[in-house]
C-alpha cells in the first residue's frame, strides 16, 4: 500500500476533515458513481449519518472520563465501520448485534483476563465487518474463547506497558526497522523487550513468513536480521507514528491474524461493555486499581482515538496516510554505521578467518 505523508499538528483533526467528507451527499454520490455502485438515497443517507455520528461520539469521548470514555469511542467505532463498510461495498449491510460477548469470571485477578467469544458470522457485527473490510477468508466463530489480554498483545504502540504488566507469553507482535545499506535493505529487530526464542516463534506464524523471508540471522550487536527473498514481499504493517510492525497468527485460535482496526473494535467492545453492564467490575477497577493495569486501559483509549480513524482512512483510499511532525524513519546504514563500528566489524572478520 502506498504510504502519504502528510505533515500535521493536529492530526486527529486533520484526519476526521477527511473522513467528515463522506458526510456530505455529493461526495458520497460521487464515491459510489466512480466504483460503478448503484447510487441509492437510503445507502447514502445511511452513510452520511453514520460517520456524522462516529465523529461526535469521538468527540465526546475526548472529554469524558474513563467511566464512560471506552463506550463512547465503541458507539463511535461501530458506526464509522458501518458507514465505510456500506461506503466500500455499495450495499445497506445487515448487523443485527455485536458478534461477540463478555465472559467473566470470578476467579478474574485482572481486566485483561476478561473473556471474548465470538458468534453470528452471518450479521454479528465484528463479522461482517470482517468480511466487508478486508480480504481474509478466515472466520473468528469457532476459533474458541478469547481473553482481552491477547487481543492486547497485538497492539505494537503498548507493548512496552504491555510486557511490563503481563509479561511476554500473549505478545503477538514484532516491532521492527528498516535499514537501508548500500547494495541491499533489511529489517532489523532489537532483542531488548522480546528474546530471540520469543520473536523466532512469533515469526513462523506470521503469514507467508517462510515463502517472503529468508531465514533471520543475529548479527554482532544482538539484532535479529530480516532479509527479503529475492520474489518474496515485503508483509509488515505500519504504525501511525510510522513504527514497523508484523503481526503473528494466533496458534489457539485457527492462526488467525485480524486487520489492525479489528483489534482495537474489540478492546473497546470489551471495555465499553465492562463499563455500561459491569459497574461492580469497572468502578473498582478505575477507582482503586493498584497494579497500573489502568494506564495501560487510558493508553489503549487514547490510542484508539487517535489510530482507528487513521486507520480506516487508509481503507477507503488504500494507500496509508501518516499524519505527524515526528515520525519513525527507516535507517539509513551508510550514515548510521560509525568509524568505531566499522574497525570492530573489521576486528571481527579478521579473528573468524585466523
Amino acid at each position: 500500500m502506498e504510504i502519504k505523508y502528510i505533515y500535521s499538528e493536529h492530526p486527529e483533526h486533520d484526519i476526521w476533515e477527511n473522513l467528515l467528507k463522506f458526510t456530505y451527499t455529493e461526495n458520497i454520490k460521487k464515491f459510489l458513481k466512480e466504483r460503478e455502485f448503484e447510487v441509492k438515497d437510503e445507502l447514502i443517507e445511511t452513510i452520511s449519518g453514520s460517520v456524522s455520528q462516529a465523529h461526535e461520539y469521538f468527540i465526546i469521548s475526548k472529554n469524558a472520563s474513563l467511566q464512560v470514555s471506552p463506550l463512547l469511542l465503541y458507539y463511535g467505532t461501530t458506526n464509522l465501520l458501518y458507514g465505510i463498510s456500506c461506503l466500500l461495498t455499495g450495499e445497506l449491510l445487515e448487523i443485527n448485534n455485536h458478534g461477540m460477548k463478555l465472559i467473566i469470571s470470578p476467579s478474574n485477578k485482572e481486566i485483561a483476563e476478561t473473556g471474548i467469544k465470538f458468534q453470528d458470522d452471518k450479521t454479528g457485527g465484528v463479522s461482517v465487518y470482517l468480511k466487508s473490510l478486508s480480504s481474509t477468508d478466515k472466520s473468528l466463530v469457532n476459533t474458541g474463547e478469547w481473553t482481552v489480554k491477547e487481543i492486547l498483545g497485538s497492539v505494537v504502540e503498548t507493548i512496552d506497558d504491555f510486557t511490563n504488566l503481563y509479561g511476554v507469553e500473549n505478545v503477538q507482535v514484532v516491532p521492527i526497522t528498516k535499514v537501508h545499506l548500500e547494495n541491499e535493505e533489511h529489517f532489523r529487530i532489537n532483542l531488548d523487550i522480546l528474546s530471540q526464542e520469543k520473536i523466532s516463534e512469533l515469526l513462523k506464524n506470521v503469514p507467508n513468513f517462510s515463502k517472503n523471508y529468508m531465514k533471520p540471522q543475529v548479527n554482532y550487536k544482538q539484532q535479529m536480521i530480516l532479509r527479503k527473498k529475492v520474489n518474496g514481499k515485503y508483509n509488515n504493517q505500519l504504525s501511525y507514528t510510522g513504527q514497523k510492525f508484523l503481526s503473528a497468527g494466533y496458534e489457539n485460535h485457527n492462526n488467525i491474524v485480524l486487520p489492525y482496526y479489528l483489534y482495537f473494535f474489540i478492546i473497546l467492545y470489551a471495555f465499553g461493555t465492562l463499563c455500561r453492564y459491569h459497574p461492580e467490575l469497572w468502578n473498582p477497577f478505575v477507582q482503586r486499581d493498584t497494579t497500573g493495569e489502568k494506564n495501560l486501559v487510558e493508553k489503549i483509549i487514547r490510542i484508539s482515538r487517535r489510530q482507528i480513524p487513521n486507520l480506516i482512512l487508509n481503507l477507503i483510499f488504500n494507500k496509508r496516510h501518516l499524519y505527524d511532525i515526528n515520525m519513525y524513519k527507516d535507517i539509513d546504514a551508510k550514515t548510521y554505521i560509525s568509524k568505531e563500528e566499522i574497525e570492530e566489524l573489521i576486528k571481527k572478520e579478521l579473528n573468524q578467518r585466523r
